[in-house]
């Protein structure tokens, strides 16, 4: 029988037939006590493939016919969403392994609906959550109506992969980010970043980006922006692919920090971390993540354009969410261009601080200069900074990046007001030293990184002309006749209420003898008295009396302050009530409260605090462990000469960088020319390498290996290299004459118990040995990317233990992967690894661990397999089969049609590869009647070029090419 395979994947990987899953019961049912002993029922269950879906007595045996709405769901569809995200997750970015020996093999997943039993037990009641049966498989709780579309389901099923990460792929005491506080931040972000997979469109969303630009400055795993910190993981899978997020999961230590097992993974030091972190926090003001959930970077359709779309949505409809998104700095008293972080602005580990500089020169080359300063006398062993410039477009996209700065010192750029229309500062904490918090550790007891500015020839935000400070608020309004600051004409705001030269207020009724002074904005609401909005506060639709106050970064949304409380610091207030003397900062979030006391810190068990909980200012919780500072003196902040408005010398400087490292060169590499000097760059591959492109920032300058650089400004140009695949062949080592690595012992020779006859190669093979050995080998195969298979033997469930795999080219690190060798049955397992790139005369180093005296694990060998999807070519491997393809319209500008002739009932599946034979989409792989099929496909996303689809039939191959217009 010929069975017709058409392949086409988008980065996708190709499905792969597994064996039947089967229904796991879970033991907890079977517990009187637990919440579904006896209220499970096969004639409530809806099976899929890899799914199972439950529900209760409530809704009945056809739950899309119940008379609620809200509980009325269509298993079916509920099941096809699941099914979807699983083939993006699993099928095709391989997140957790799907292998028939592992437990997501093995077993469908778990789907209680909740909210659908006749019962008043509230354990039977959740919108939707995740957690696993038993220790053995994943599920997921959700209300019939977080199942309206992939969003909460995307989200809830990736938390269900984190468990099975702990159950299948790392277990043990604090891996996978399991069981410890410093990590549990990352799961929800996670969580969020992972459906940015399954729907692009969700990259980004107001619910979370409006939380996210209010508290950036915040530790990046603060538990005040958990489910909001993942653009971090954008740019690593634009570094380092997909595949490093399952690695982190996969391969995380005990209770190790996720910036920690970025580290580690990476080789890098303490600093490399920070400047990698910096390269991540400089993407911010233009929010530049250029890339698609294949890991791919495209101009036209990218995770950052979603972003950019929900932040001017945000700007548009939600304005007040802008009230923090950047920094506002602290004037140093009689001075007039210095300035400083104040405590409710100075970055925590690893936050950043985004600040908007407008230039003063005239002309349309504008340079900015500014010394930085550190207070590193705050916390002396941690105090370290990143920090340089971004100059954008006027649609927000990315124009240039300055280089980065980590000392202390002076700094300039350049806004080219011809091609560009915003310059930031962007700085970030770098700490020397990395310290894990606990979740909700509390405001005062998370190091802060305080530092000064002198800038020249720019105004930071908020020092502009008051007309010009968030202007695009001010519409329809006019200036308030008491203190000269912008009112809405929608507001109504007595004369005796002072309003400051740079507070607005965009709604409300306010009266008496209040204040609204800063950069305060009050966006409705109702203020009396002698209440004060000042500093940066902002106000939403609450009642404010008597002589309340809001202050510093406050954000008071609902409810209402009175008497005498206070409201400052980063606090966050949600339709809360307060009143009497009570005072509320740091990065808190409390419910009401009148009663007398401090809180500066969310209540949290392990930071000893409650809500409203009376504790005062002197309790332990509130002691701050930052030290206070004296700010710099003008002498200390002085520049070494007065800065120019434009580049005196009339030069500007090139920089140039290529990518990957070690991929090729560029002449001149860098250098100082005279302005309006044309400077030609060269790029030269490496061996093994061929030259791609030029960019700059996302812009793509040319593809030709010459290109002509005109100096009008600074340019920092990167030159792009790909491997070239050479074919080669299958390159196998066997474990039979290694060397031992210095300072391990050799791995043991043997294969006790076991017959040879199983073994490749001739002698036996090799086993962990007593502790940890390893041993080396040179690769002696052909340049190129290879797929990696290194089969081993598990001769017992009962012990453990642990192989690692390292690729070196000379001393940098290429590879680096480790696997647990403790598998659920006894028998063969192979450790595949994906398009490794694998130079001749690389070393090739595996290490071997064992936990007791017991041999677990016996190793076979390490083959090297071509990747081989580069020999696409638009012509048939086989002209006995034709199978009548025809795609069309052909050249396409967006959608085509697939057609082709089914000359039996078939599997099909179908692939579409780019011109250089990268897999990018499957899209279709199913069974088909005989006949003529049609299958659409929109292709709108692709750039345009030249594609290819392939179509097999068991060992027959047809390829056809197509033009994306």
């Amino acid at each position: 029988m010929k069975k017709l395979f058409l392949l086409v994947v988008l980065f996708l990987c190709s499905y792969f037939a597994i064996a039947q899953k089967t229904l796991f019961t879970p033991t907890e049912w079977s517990d009187p006590n637990n919440e579904f002993y006896n209220k499970v029922s096969n004639s409530r269950k809806y099976e899929s493939s890899n799914f199972v879906l439950y529900w209760g007595d409530k809704v009945g045996t056809n739950p899309s016919t119940y008379s609620d709405a809200s509980l009325r769901f269509n298993p079916q569809s509920v099941a096809d969403t699941l099914e979807y995200t699983f083939k993006r997750y699993i099928t095709d970015l391989h997140f957790v392994s799907n292998a028939p020996t592992t437990n997501l093999g093995k077993y469908k997943i778990i789907i209680m609906m909740m909210n659908t039993w006749n019962s008043t037990d509230p354990r039977l009641e959740a919108f939707a959550q995740a957690s696993s049966f038993s220790n053995t498989i994943g599920a997921m709780f959700v209300h019939p109506e977080a199942t309206r579309d992939g969003g909460a389901l995307s989200h809830e099923f990736a938390h269900t992969l984190q468990m099975m990460m702990h159950i299948q792929e790392n277990p043990g005491n604090g891996t996978a980010f399991t069981g410890y506080d410093w990590a549990g931040p990352f799961f929800e972000g996670h969580a969020n970043f992972m459906r940015a997979q399954a729907y692009p469109q969700w990259s980004e969303i107001d619910g979370t980006l409006t939380r996210w630009i209010q508290t950036r400055h915040f530790m990046w795993s603060s538990n005040r922006h958990h489910y909001t910190n993942f653009h971090l993981m954008y740019y690593v899978q634009e570094k380092e692919g997909f595949d490093f997020t399952r690695r982190m999961w996969a391969e995380s230590k005990n209770e190790e920090h996720p910036l920690e097992t970025i580290k580690r993974l990476k080789g890098f030091t303490q600093e490399q971390l920070d400047d990698y972190l910096w390269s991540y926090a400089q993407r911010q003001p233009a929010f530049d993540y250029p890339i698609q959930w294949n890991s791919q970077i495209n101009t036209t359709s990218n995770f950052g354009m979603t972003i950019r779309k929900v932040y001017k949505s945000i700007k548009d409809n939600m304005p007040r969410y802008t009230s923090r998104q950047y920094t506002l700095l602290t004037k140093v008293a009689g001075t007039t261009d210095q300035y400083y972080t104040n405590n409710d602005w100075a970055p925590q580990d690893y936050g950043m601080n985004v600040i908007p500089l407008y230039p003063t020169c005239a002309g349309t080359q504008k340079k900015v200069t500014i010394k930085f300063k550190g207070h590193a006398e705050v916390n002396p062993t941690q105090a370290g900074w990143r920090y340089g410039f971004v100059t954008t477009k006027s649609d927000g996209t990315i124009s240039r990046y300055s280089p980065m700065y980590n000392s202390d010192g002076e700094a300039s750029f350049t806004l080219d007001t011809s091609t560009e229309s915003n310059i930031f500062l962007v700085v970030s904490s770098a700490p020397k030293v990395h310290v894990n918090y606990n979740m909700d550790e509390g405001y005062p007891k998370q190091r802060r990184y305080p530092y000064e500015l002198k800038i020249a020839n720019a105004a930071p935000e908020g020092y502009q002309p008051a007309a010009d400070f968030r202007s695009f608020l001010k519409t329809n309004g006019h200036l308030h006749s008491n203190g000269g600051g912008w009112v809405s004409n929608n507001a109504t705001v007595a004369s005796t209420v002072y309003v400051g030269p740079y507070a607005v207020v965009r709604g409300g009724t306010i009266s008496g003898n209040a204040r609204i002074d800063g950069y305060a904005m009050v966006d409705g609401g109702t203020i009396s008295g002698n209440a004060v909005v000042r500093d940066n506060a902002c106000v939403y639709n609450a009642t404010l009396s008597s002589s309340a106050i809001v202050e510093g970064n406050a954000w008071m949304e609902g409810g209402s302050v009175g008497n005498t409380a206070n409201i400052k610091g980063n606090a966050m207030l949600f339709a809360g009530n307060y009143g009497g003397s009570v005072v509320v900062g740091g990065d808190a979030e409390i419910g009401s409260c009148s009663t007398t006391g401090v809180y500066l810190q969310f209540p949290y068990w392990r930071n000893g605090r409650t809500d409203c909980d009376g504790k005062g200012a002197a309790d332990s919780s509130n002691i701050d462990i930052n030290t206070t500072f004296t700010n710099f003196t003008a002498a200390q902040m002085a520049f070494a000469a007065t800065p120019a408005c434009t580049n005196s010398t009339g030069t500007y400087s090139l920089s140039t960088t290529v990518t990957p490292t070690g991929s090729g060169s560029v002449s001149p590499s860098s250098g100082t020319f005279a302005s309006g000097t044309s400077v030609t760059l060269t790029a030269t591959a490496a061996t093994g390498y061929q030259f791609v492109n030029w960019t700059s920032g996302t812009t793509v300058l040319g593809t030709t290996s010459s290109i002509g650089v005109s100096m009008t400004a600074n340019q920092s140009i990167t030159a792009n290299f790909n491997l070239i695949q050479t074919g080669g062949t299958t390159t196998r080592i066997e474990f039979e004459n290694l060397s031992a690595i210095s300072g391990y012992s050799n791995l043991s020779n043997g294969i006790s118990g076991l017959p040879s006859s199983q073994f490749s190669g001739g002698n036996g093979k090799y086993s962990g040995g007593s502790g940890v050995r390893g041993s080396a080998a040179t690769f002696n195969g052909t340049t190129g990317n290879y797929n990696i298979n290194v089969p081993w033997y598990d001769k017992s469930t009962a012990y453990s233990g642990t192989f690692r795999l390292v690729i070196k080219t000379g001393t940098t690190v290429k590879l680096d992967q480790s696997w647990n060798c403790n598998a659920t049955s006894i028998g063969w397992y192979m450790k595949s690894i994906s398009n490794v790139a694998v130079a001749n005369g690389d070393s090739i180093e595996i290490y071997a661990t064992r936990v007791n005296s017991a041999e677990p694990c016996i190793l076979d060998y390490i083959e090297f397999v071509p990747n081989t999807t580069k020999k696409i070519a638009a012509s048939k491997v086989n002209a006995d089969f034709d199978f009548d393809l025809k795609i069309y319209p052909n050249p396409t500008e967006g959608n085509l049609t697939i057609s082709f002739m089914q000359t039996q009932q078939e599997k099909v599946t179908v692939l579409l590869f780019d011109i250089n034979g990268h897999k990018l989409d499957v899209i279709t792989d199913k069974t088909y009647e005989a006949g003529k099929i049609d299958i659409p496909y929109n292709c709108g996303y692709l750039l345009k070029g030249v594609y290819f689809l392939s179509i097999q039939t068991g060992g027959n191959t047809v390829n056809k090419s197509f033009i994306k217009e």
